[in-house]
């Protein structure tokens, strides 16, 4: 029988009283979900939604380990937490396990001048998912026209989850914000939460834990320009005034915010005692840092190059365990629908009208059974 470990942001709902007679032990941080087996008040579309969330996460790996003066991190690319539904009406691609190897300085050392981040990720979380914050949307659909489209500055258009997450075409699950779940399982509450590292080897953080009289998290020190958009370099202007639509709509003012041009500032923590250069995910942009203090690793701009991963043919199903077509069939029903796990203010409506021929709650006495 296969099970499913419940995240903290899922394992609320699904220990509701209104599961009937739903049944649930629990082990550190986590709880087994062995059955669900009766109808209840439930919205039952959400409950297959976080099911089938489970459904894909339950084969997350990640490891890291120390290679001479550098840290390695590898994944398959499958995060440890609830996701959005993928494929969704505004995201067409599947999670599907990768082949990640991320490489980053042990020694990593500050640069006199930025290095602007390409098309590459900014860096990877502990859990072995990238920071990835470039869109691919350009202006006209032309990456020559300057004018790149800011992924975050479009509310759920682009499929964006409950972790400021979606995925890649090659079915590359990465962030585009804070980890909200990654972030949830930190034990600290009033300490700096390391979540991950950046391509040139400097730690990333998250917002809070740090002191600071402006207030409980760090701010970033980016502002939206004011005024009408004006032509670029090559001439090309998408008309408009400023309204954060486009990267280039930002401008960085010095002092405005608690955080440099690079998203980021010196500080003490507990992984870096006598102090460190690092980098903060904020709530605003640029969200993920745009630019490095050093020199990225190479292996980041190779991300993405070396093709799914081939031991797992599907995301979060060992090889042994693709032998459920009913299910299968029921789950993709849902997912035609616009159905999306989420858990905040982003859950999204479904597009049309439940269709008749699946029911719900028979897809989660299957997903539930193996």
């Amino acid at each position: 029988m296969l099970t499913f470990c419940i995240p903290a942001l899922a394992q609320a709902d699904f220990q509701s009283k209104k599961v009937g007679a739903m049944k649930a032990r629990s082990c550190p941080k986590r709880a087994i979900v062995n059955r669900i087996a009766h109808r209840s008040t439930v919205d039952p579309w959400k409950q297959l939604a976080a099911a089938y969330s489970l459904y894909c996460t339950s084969s997350f790996h990640c490891s890291q380990f120390i290679d001479r003066d550098f840290r390695v991190i590898t994944s398959n690319g499958i995060p440890n937490h609830a996701t959005g539904i993928f494929p969704n009406p505004s995201n067409p691609h599947s999670i599907s396990s990768q082949a990640h190897y991320f490489r980053v300085s042990l020694r990593p050392r500050e640069n006199y001048w930025q290095t602007p981040l390409s098309s590459f990720p900014f860096g990877v979380a502990l859990n072995g998912i990238p920071f990835d914050p470039a869109s691919e949307e350009w202006f006209m659909r032309d990456r020559d026209s300057g004018w790149q489209y800011e992924s975050m500055a479009f509310d759920g258009r682009l499929g964006i989850d409950q972790n400021n997450a979606h995925v890649k075409q090659e079915g590359a699950y990465h962030y585009h914000g804070l980890p909200m779940a990654l972030l949830a399982k930190s034990q600290s509450k009033s300490k700096p939460v390391l979540i991950g590292y950046a391509a040139d080897g400097f730690p990333i953080y998250a917002p809070t834990g740090f002191p600071n009289k402006r207030g409980a998290r760090l701010r970033s020190s980016y502002r939206i320009r004011t005024g009408a958009r004006i032509a670029n370099s090559a001439g090309i202007n998408p008309g408009g005034k400023y309204d954060g639509s486009f990267v280039q709509d930002y401008e960085f003012v010095n002092g405005l915010g608690d955080l440099d041009e690079n998203n980021g500032k010196f500080a003490v923590t507990a992984e870096y005692p006598h102090g460190t250069y690092l980098y903060v995910i904020t709530d605003s942009f640029p969200y993920i840092p745009r630019s490095f203090r050093g020199v990225p690793d190479e292996s980041f701009r190779h991300a993405y190059s070396r093709g799914n991963s081939q031991h797992i043919e599907k995301p979060g199903v060992r090889d042994t365990e693709i032998s459920h077509p009913h299910v299968e069939e029921e789950i993709l029903a849902a997912q035609s629908y616009g159905y999306q796990a989420t858990f905040d203010a982003r859950i999204q409506p479904p597009m049309h009208q439940h269709p008749p021929r699946v029911d719900p709650w028979h897809a989660l006495r299957r997903l539930s059974s193996f």
